[in-house]
């Protein structure tokens, strides 16, 4: 019997050392995909291999876009977000949820903020306002704007009143009065 000559092509040798190293790839990122989050505070690979991404800078980090729109502003964050140190529990009312914004310390807006929603004070000593005289009070006006008000703008205090119409009591007496001026 005539031994069976293995036939060999030039290519073929190349083509199974890829294969072989495509399966190992894949075999490893299986294996990490499985493991790494499982130990994520040792494995450098389980933010990659779990899609999430994070974004680190340190002193700036810049973002120069010209060209926003509605349907695609220059920067988008989506998902929870703090700005400042983060904590194990916020206080307030504010979930960990998709798009709800915790700020952990001061927040200055210099143009202008529209708020939806109600918004929530801990107390009326919290609220801040730089303009106003002592006694005066906030009113609505018809533009929808607040502005500062005299409290003697709401009414009175009951005081002295010239009468216009004729009181009319039908059959009922006033009764105790001591005196009238």
């Amino acid at each position: 019997m005539v031994p069976i000559k293995p036939i060999r092509y030039k290519n073929m040798r190349a083509y199974a050392r890829v294969l072989s190293i495509l399966s190992r790839f894949v075999f490893s990122l299986v294996f990490l995909s499985i493991f790494c989050p499982l130990f994520s505070d040792v494995c450098f690979l389980t933010p990659i291999v779990c899609a999430q991404t994070e974004l680190g800078a340190e002193d700036d980090l810049i973002v120069l876009g010209t060209n926003g729109s509605l349907d695609d502003p220059d920067v988008e964050i989506k998902g929870f977000t703090v700005f400042g140190s983060t904590q194990t529990a916020y206080p307030g009312a504010v979930a960990a949820g998709r798009g709800n914004v915790v700020v952990n310390g001061y927040l200055s807006v210099s143009s202008g903020a529209y708020f939806v929603g109600n918004s929530t004070f801990t107390g009326a000593s919290n609220i801040f306002i730089n303009d106003g005289e002592t006694g005066q009070i906030l009113r609505k006006n018809s533009a929808g704007y607040l502005n500062w008000d005299n409290s003697s703008a709401i009414g009175d205090n009951l005081g002295n009143h010239v009468a216009t119409t004729t009181l009319n009591m039908n059959t009922w007496n006033i009764l105790s009065v001591s005196s009238v001026n």
